[in-house]
C-alpha cells in the first residue's frame, strides 16, 4: 500500500529531472564565444537591473492613462483663489485709474423646475480691484514657481482681479448647462463708465470723457476686451513636478461702442488627476482637480443691430461638457519584477538564438572531428585499391618480420658453432704453461666484454632513438589528422546554401553532419542495437549467451579514476603535454594487440581467424599498420641484442 502511494506521488512530481545524453562527459556543450556573449548579457542585465531598481525606489518611473468624458449635465466646479484666477481689462493705458468703460463681474445662477420652467436667481457681483502679485502667489507658490517677472512683463497691475477679501471670491462656481436643473456661470459685462458712482465696489475709477473715447475710436477703430486666466500644463508622464502653472493671454475680443456688440462663451474644463504613490501591495491614492482652459475653446457671437445703449459686450465663464480624468501610477513591485524578467528573457532569447545556432554547429563539427577522419585530397586512390595495398603491405611486413626472426635464429646457430670450436685442443709446438694460458685468456675475456658492452650501449642508444622517432610519428598521426575548424564561411554555408560559398570543407562537413544526425536518430540507434543482438546470437551458443547476458554491476571505489574516453584523452593531449604518458600506453597496447593479431606470438590460428584479423587490421587505416610493424621489427631486433654472450663466445670472437 505504501509503495503504491509513493508511486502515485512520483507521477505528480512537477520537478522531475530530464534524462539526456552527454558529450565529452558534459551535459551541455559550451564555447568560448558563448561564454563571452554570456558575460556581455549578464553585464547588460545587471546594469539594467541596477538602473531600474534605483528608479523604482526613487519613483522615477510613472505611467498614466487619460480619459476624456462628455456629460450633458456637467458637474459644478468651484473657482477658488488657490486653483483659479482671472484678470480683465480694456486694452488702454491707465485702465485701473482712468478707463473708457466699466467692467463688472456677476455670479449668475439659473434653476429649472420639474415643469421645465427656468428661474433666474438674482445676480451676485464680484468685487474687483487692481491686480497685485498676491492674487497669483497662492497658485504659483504651490509649485515653487516665481511669477514676479511675468507679472511685470504682462503689466498685470493694469488689470482688475477679484478682491481676495470679498466673501464671493471664495464661492465662485461654474457648472451645469443651459438645459440642466442647475446652471451657474460668471458673466463679464462691458458697459459705459460712470465716475464716482454710488455703488459698493472697491474699484472707483475716474472715467474718461465721451470726447476722449471718440478720439480713441477714430484713431484705432475699435476697443479690445482682454481676459487673462491661470492655466496648467500637465505632463502626467513626468515623475516629479508634472504640473506647471502659467497665464493664458490669448483671449481677447474687439468691439465698437453702439455699433458692434460682442458676446462669447469661454469654456472651463476640469482635469482630475489621481496619483497612486504606492509601490508595494497597497494603493496610496491622492486626487487633485485643476481648472484649465484649452486654446481658443470659446464660442463667439457678434451683433450689429438691436443694440442696447451703454451695453457693449458680455462674456461668460461656463462649464465645458468635456472633462478629463488622468490616472498616474508609479511602478509597482510586480511590474518591476515583470520588466526585469521580461528584459532578461528578451536578451537571452534574441542573443540565445544566435549563440545556440553557433554552439550547435560548433558541437556538430567537434563531434564530426572526434568520430570521423576527413580526406580533402581530390586525387586520392580508389578505396578498393587502397584497401588491397594495405593488406599487401601488411603481409609484406609480416613476412619481413618472419625473415628477421629466421636471421636471428641463424645468427644464434653461428654463435653456437663458434662456441664448439673454442673447446678444441691447442696447436702443438706452443710452449705455454697453464698459468700463462689462464692469464692470457682472462685478458682476452676482459677486453672482449668491454668491447661488447660499448657496442651494445651504442646499439641500444640507436634503438631508443628509433623507437622515440616511431612514437613521435604515431603521436603526429593521432594528433595531426585532418581537422575542420569553425569559420564564418562554414556557418554561412549552413544558412545560405549557395554554390559560390561551398568549399571542400563545407561539402565534407555537410556529409559529416548528415552522418551525425543519422547516427543520433533514435530509429538508427535501435536498429544498430538489434543488429548487435543478432550478431551475439550468431557468435555465441545459448550457454555463452546466458553467461554474456549476466552483467555484474561495476564497483565504484573511493580512489579517483583518471581514465577518460579516447576522444577526451586526445583532446587533453592537444591541450596539455602532461597527458603524453596516456598516449604512450595507448601505443603500447596497440603494438601488443597487433602482434597477436598478425600471429607473431606463435599461436596457431585458423583461416577464419586470419581473415577476421585482417579485416580488423584494415580498419586501422593505411599509416598506422606501418608504424606498428616498424615498432615490432625494432623490438625483436632489440630483444636479439639484449642476449648476454657467454665468455667463451667473446674469447672465440676475439681470437
Amino acid at each position: 500500500m505504501f509503495t503504491k502511494f509513493k508511486d502515485n506521488l512520483r507521477k505528480i512530481d512537477i520537478f522531475g529531472q530530464s534524462i539526456t545524453l552527454s558529450f565529452r562527459q558534459e551535459e551541455q556543450y559550451r564555447t568560448s564565444l558563448g561564454g563571452m556573449l554570456s558575460l556581455c548579457i549578464i553585464a547588460t542585465i545587471i546594469s539594467f537591473f541596477y538602473s531600474n531598481i534605483i528608479d523604482f525606489f526613487q519613483k522615477n518611473t510613472v505611467s498614466s492613462e487619460s480619459e476624456q468624458q462628455f456629460n450633458e449635465d456637467p458637474s459644478t466646479i468651484q473657482l477658488l483663489p488657490n486653483n483659479f484666477m482671472f484678470a480683465v481689462q480694456i486694452d488702454q493705458v491707465n485702465f485701473t485709474t482712468n478707463p473708457y468703460f466699466n467692467i463688472t463681474v456677476e455670479q449668475r445662477g439659473y434653476i429649472r423646475d420639474e415643469n421645465g420652467t427656468q428661474v433666474k436667481l438674482p445676480p451676485l457681483y464680484v468685487d474687483l480691484v487692481p491686480c497685485t502679485l498676491e492674487h497669483f502667489k497662492p497658485i504659483f507658490d504651490q509649485y515653487n514657481t516665481s511669477f514676479e517677472d511675468q507679472f511685470k512683463q504682462y503689466n498685470l497691475n493694469n488689470f482688475l482681479c477679484p478682491n481676495l477679501n470679498h466673501p464671493l471670491t471664495s464661492n465662485m462656481t461654474v457648472g451645469g448647462a443651459w438645459t440642466s436643473r442647475e446652471f451657474s456661470f460668471l458673466k463679464f459685462v462691458v458697459s459705459s463708465c460712470k465716475s464716482n458712482s454710488g455703488n459698493n465696489f472697491s474699484w472707483k475709477p475716474q472715467c474718461k470723457t465721451e470726447e476722449e473715447m471718440q478720439k480713441y475710436l477714430k484713431s484705432y477703430g475699435s476697443f479690445r476686451f482682454q481676459v487673462y486666466t491661470t492655466n496648467y500644463l500637465i505632463n502626467p508622464e513626468s515623475p516629479k513636478h508634472f504640473i506647471q502653472p502659467y497665464i493664458s493671454i490669448e483671449q481677447f475680443y474687439s468691439f465698437v461702442p453702439n455699433a458692434m456688440f460682442v458676446q462669447s462663451d469661454i469654456f472651463l474644463r476640469p482635469r482630475k488627476v489621481t496619483t497612486d504613490d504606492g509601490i508595494l501591495m497597497y494603493p496610496q491614492q491622492t486626487t487633485q482637480t485643476y481648472i484649465t482652459r484649452d486654446y481658443m475653446d470659446n464660442r463667439e457671437q457678434s451683433a450689429i443691430s438691436g443694440l442696447t445703449p451703454g451695453y457693449y459686450g458680455a462674456f461668460y465663464f461656463v462649464r465645458s461638457p468635456y472633462s478629463y480624468d488622468i490616472k498616474r501610477n508609479f511602478m509597482r513591485l510586480d511590474e518591476l519584477l515583470s520588466n526585469l524578467g521580461g528584459f532578461s528573457q528578451f536578451m537571452i532569447a534574441v542573443i540565445g538564438v544566435l549563440i545556440k545556432f553557433y554552439n550547435r554547429e560548433h558541437m556538430v563539427i567537434e563531434m564530426a572531428n572526434d568520430l570521423y577522419e576527413f580526406d580533402l585530397n581530390k586525387k586520392r586512390n580508389n578505396t578498393i585499391e587502397a584497401h588491397n595495398a594495405l593488406l599487401a603491405s601488411t603481409q609484406r611486413g609480416r613476412e619481413a618480420l618472419k625473415r628477421s626472426m629466421h636471421k636471428i635464429k641463424g645468427d644464434s646457430a653461428i654463435q653456437i658453432k663458434s662456441m664448439s670450436t673454442f673447446h678444441q685442443k691447442p696447436i702443438m709446438g706452443q710452449f705455454l704453461s697453464p698459468q700463462n694460458i689462464d692469464r692470457q685468456e682472462s685478458i682476452k675475456l676482459k677486453d672482449g666484454i668491454n668491447s661488447h658492452r660499448s657496442s651494445k650501449l651504442k646499439r641500444v642508444s640507436q634503438l631508443k632513438v628509433q623507437c622515440s622517432a616511431i612514437f613521435e610519428q604515431f603521436k603526429q598521426l593521432m594528433i595531426t589528422s585532418q581537422h575542420i575548424g569553425i569559420s564564418l564561411k562554414l556557418i554561412l554555408s549552413q544558412i545560405i546554401p549557395f554554390q559560390c560559398i561551398q568549399t571542400d570543407e563545407c561539402i565534407v562537413l555537410q556529409k559529416a553532419i548528415a552522418q551525425v544526425n543519422k547516427e543520433l536518430d533514435i530509429q538508427y540507434i535501435i536498429k544498430q542495437l538489434h543488429e548487435m543482438i543478432k550478431l551475439k546470437r550468431v557468435l555465441f551458443n545459448p550457454e555463452q549467451i546466458t553467461l554474456f547476458n549476466f552483467s555484474h554491476r561495476p564497483t565504484i571505489s573511493l580512489i579517483r579514476d583518471k581514465r577518460n574516453r579516447k576522444s577526451t584523452v586526445l583532446k587533453q593531449i592537444l591541450d596539455n603535454p602532461t597527458h603524453e604518458i596516456v598516449l604512450s600506453q595507448l601505443f603500447t597496447d596497440l603494438v601488443n594487440s597487433y602482434q597477436k593479431l598478425i600471429g607473431l606470438d606463435d599461436q596457431v590460428m585458423s583461416e577464419e581467424q586470419i581473415r577476421f584479423n585482417q579485416r580488423l587490421i584494415s580498419l586501422l587505416g593505411q599509416k598506422l599498420p606501418h608504424l606498428l610493424e616498424k615498432e615490432l621489427a625494432q623490438a625483436s631486433e632489440e630483444e636479439s641484442n639484449d642476449e648476454e654472450p657467454k665468455p667463451e663466445d667473446i674469447i672465440s670472437r676475439s681470437s
